[in-house]
């Protein structure tokens, strides 16, 4: 069969309504097996027919196409023009009965925003490619992947792959139809996450204009590792990570198959992981068989893998050519023509120019410079090396002296340093994007420098918490008499505790930290804290009921919170109030406030008081809700700063204004109504103050406890020399040189390529050869 019978044959078959290809089926009879069930879609089930049929063993296309002839009494003579955009436009009929609730709109509205916003005008807008449009040749690739039953045989060899330009993808897409799946290969920068990103582009406006079009999301394969079990558990991270959607309603849009998932990067994921990837792929594919799947690779990673995707198409990049070289730049214009006329001359270079990524790092790196002026080199890798060189040697030289702000820039070599140590983070945990908030210590070296991670937390927490505790108390005690010292004394020795207090604490805190069964690690914190507080309240106000009192609170808070110190750093984006977790914590403010009572350490009214500020503080809880504005840099620790300060001026008025009047009311029968005026607002203040700043340590799962891991992190890093202490600063000019782009909050190097680059070679500035006459300046 020609090719353009073939094409109208698929065409047709694709627009067959579930009845109508059942019928087919029936009549060619394939063996049992071959064909999907009639749960998938039309396109699964398509497909599987059609390489049947071409198969050794199958009725032939004449005879699919006779028989499609007498069922629909069909002419062979289809239009020219299908029209395939209109096709692809209304192909989901599936949804069109279905009315989306104004939340869903909401929700589906803010998600095209959100990759809109991160892909298209993050990445795609600012790429390197290209100064002048390049419309990419594809090629289709038979054998790549597995289609639905073993059974099939392969495709005979006188069926020779199709060619076609890259503005037909959509077109293939179309003909594929419902449930479409598309794998896209390419060597390194020839332009894969491009070609997904506006196809992207294209689907956002469609489903922008109809609702029954599933929503195209995109996902970065990296972070694949072999602890998921599933697809969908790791699509529910990546939805809380990358787009702060909340599981509830991804996992409402994954079940319905409302989302179009094109997946970039499967070639960076880890090579342990990378077959678990591939399976679990297969495995969502066979229980969301209308969900479309696009996945982008590099060639030779995915051709090394023993299983193959389970997908209707592969399509691979092909290499630019001579003449779309050539008309790149002729369209660039006189600036480039050094640049052309080396390629011409240099076959090395001629070689690199056919990747996209080359051809643009070579019109930034050789722009304005004559053939006579650019070395060449004996070898492609040595060549390429030089490019990279030259590259980053012009963008700093570009930045240098067209900069007017030149004091406030890092310096070359320190940029370099910074670049070489975040590529290396990045290539060892698989990463492609890079939020400040989302580091962790694991960017730490070995265990002993997480060890004093984990004991500088506990030493900054409690020693913070402890100076204004003990501090507070010791004045307000010794202005009331309860303490033999002046007000100024009992300040003193409550600051002194706490600072002795939290170096214990921090002390033992790498020492916990280490222990791996987590209750036992939680019920030494409590113990550790318990004890030391104990004792030094004990010793301070010399009275061994308040310091057992104490020691119960803060041994309580400990084991409770253990999780919040030495789990990962995670950010608190919104709060919530939650009954369930007030109602887990109730025997806790329970026993916090008879200790207290019973030591006689406070009055029943005031136990009553702060056993309830601490129940209420418990009681929230973090949350995530779709956010329609884009991700600043370090948004999560900010938003989690600004949820600490709210539970800190919530918990302080509320308790303070309380415990003022109780203290007021146990004073009225004893002084006068300016003493007791005067007692009742200094206890309100400083009682407000304590639990005030419990709230905003601990509360919502310990948002101002993630700063300050945050805070103590970085100046770990930066004490080490990893990173500078203003990091925003540092990556917003690595941007500004066109080695990182910034996408919302995330940086990503430009290209994978790039980022090895970093990740090998780490050049000194003032060694990269000086191709152009231009100096190194310092």
């Amino acid at each position: 069969m020609q090719p353009n019978s073939r094409l109208k044959l698929i065409q047709t078959l694709n627009r067959l309504s579930v009845e109508q290809l059942e019928q087919v089926i029936f009549t060619l009879k394939p063996p049992p097996g071959i064909i999907p069930p009639s749960m998938a879609s039309v396109g699964n089930r398509t497909s599987a027919l059609l390489h049947w049929a071409e198969s050794s063993g199958g009725c032939g296309l004449e005879k699919v196409n006779q028989t499609l002839e007498e069922i629909l009494n069909f002419s062979d003579s289809l239009p020219e023009n299908p029209q395939f955009l209109e096709q692809f436009a209304h192909r989901f009929k599936r949804n069109a009965s279905v009315e989306l609730s104004a939340l869903e709109v909401r929700n589906r509205i803010g998600l095209l925003d959100k990759v809109k916003q991160s892909w298209i005008k993050g990445i795609l807008d600012k790429s390197l490619h290209w100064k002048v449009a390049i419309d990419l040749n594809l090629t289709e690739e038979l054998g790549l992947v597995d289609h639905f039953s073993s059974q099939i045989q392969e495709i005979p060899p006188e069926n020779q792959p199709n060619s076609f330009p890259e503005a037909s993808l959509v077109n293939l897409i179309a003909e594929i139809g419902e449930g479409a799946t598309l794998l896209i290969l390419g060597e390194p920068g020839s332009g894969k996450t491009i070609t997904l990103l506006r196809l992207a582009q294209y689907l956002i406006i469609e489903a922008e204009k109809d609702e029954r079009q599933p929503i195209p999301v995109i996902f970065n394969l990296s972070s694949w590792q072999t602890r998921f079990k599933t697809l969908e558990e790791w699509l529910l991270q990546e939805f809380t990570l990358k787009y702060q959607i909340p599981k509830k309603v991804a996992k409402g849009w994954i079940k319905k198959q409302q989302l179009q998932l094109l997946l970039d990067g499967l070639d960076e994921v880890s090579t342990e992981a990378r077959e678990s990837c591939v399976i679990a792929l297969n495995q969502f594919l066979q229980e969301n068989g209308l969900t479309e799947v696009i996945v982008c690779s590099r060639r030779q990673n995915y051709s090394q893998l023993s299983n193959r995707l389970k997908f209707q198409q592969a399509i691979s990049i092909q290499p630019l050519t001579e003449e779309q070289i050539n008309h790149y730049f002729t369209q660039a214009g006189e600036e480039l023509q050094g640049v052309k006329q080396l390629i011409e001359e240099d076959p090395i270079l001629a070689d690199l120019a056919k990747s996209p990524l080359m051809l643009s790092i070579m019109t930034l790196a050789y722009q304005g410079k004559s053939a006579e002026d650019l070395l060449r080199m004996s070898s492609s890798s040595e060549r390429r090396v030089h490019l990279f060189n030259a590259y980053v040697k012009r963008m700093f030289y570009r930045q240098r002296h067209e900069n007017d702000d030149k004091k406030s820039k890092v310096s070359d070599q320190k940029v370099s340093h910074y670049l070489n140590w975040l590529a290396q983070k990045m290539e060892r945990q698989s990463q492609t994007e890079f939020l400040i908030e989302a580091m962790q210590p694991r960017l730490l070296l070995n265990s002993v420098e997480r060890r004093i991670y984990q004991g500088s937390i506990a030493f900054v927490i409690m020693t913070l918490w402890g100076i204004i505790h003990l501090g507070l108390l010791g004045f307000h005690h010794s202005f009331q008499g309860r303490l033999p010292y002046t007000p100024e004394g009992g300040l003193l020795r409550g600051v002194i505790g706490g600072i002795i207090a939290g170096l214990i604490c921090g002390l033992f805190g790498g020492l916990v930290g280490s222990i791996k069964q987590e209750k036992i690690a939680q019920v030494f914190n409590g113990l550790i804290w318990g004890i030391t507080y104990g004792t030094v309240f004990a010793l301070i106000w010399q009275k061994v009921g308040f310091g057992i009192a104490y020691g119960i609170l803060y041994g309580l808070v400990g084991c409770l919170i253990y999780r919040t110190i030495h789990r990962s750093i995670e950010t608190v984006e919104l709060m919530q109030w939650s009954w369930k977790k007030a109602s887990l914590n109730v025997l806790v403010a329970l026993i916090i406030g008879l200790s207290l009572t019973l030591s006689g350490a406070l009055g029943e009214i005031k136990s009553i008081i702060i056993g309830l500020g601490v129940l209420f503080i418990f009681a929230f809880t973090k949350r995530n809700i779709i956010e329609f504005k884009s991700i600043i840099p370090n948004q999560g620790i900010w938003n989690s700063l600004a949820n600490a300060q709210r539970l800190f001026i919530i918990v302080a008025s509320i308790t303070g204004v309380l415990m003022g009047l109780a203290e007021a009311r146990e004073k009225a029968p004893i002084l006068n109504d300016r003493e007791t005026l005067i007692y009742g607002i200094i206890n309100g203040i400083v009682d407000g103050t304590i639990l005030g700043l419990l709230a905003g340590l601990i509360g919502a799962e310990g948002s101002g406890i993630t700063c300050l891991k945050h805070l103590t992190l970085r100046f770990i890093l930066w004490c080490k020399g990893y990173i500078p202490w203003n990091y925003k600063k540092f990556l917003d000019q690595s941007v500004e040189l066109i080695f990182l782009r910034r996408n919302g909050g995330s940086y990503s190097f430009i290209h994978r390529t790039l980022r090895e680059y970093w990740t090998e070679f780490k050049p000194p500035l003032s060694q990269l050869r000086d191709f152009s006459g231009e100096r190194q300046q310092n």
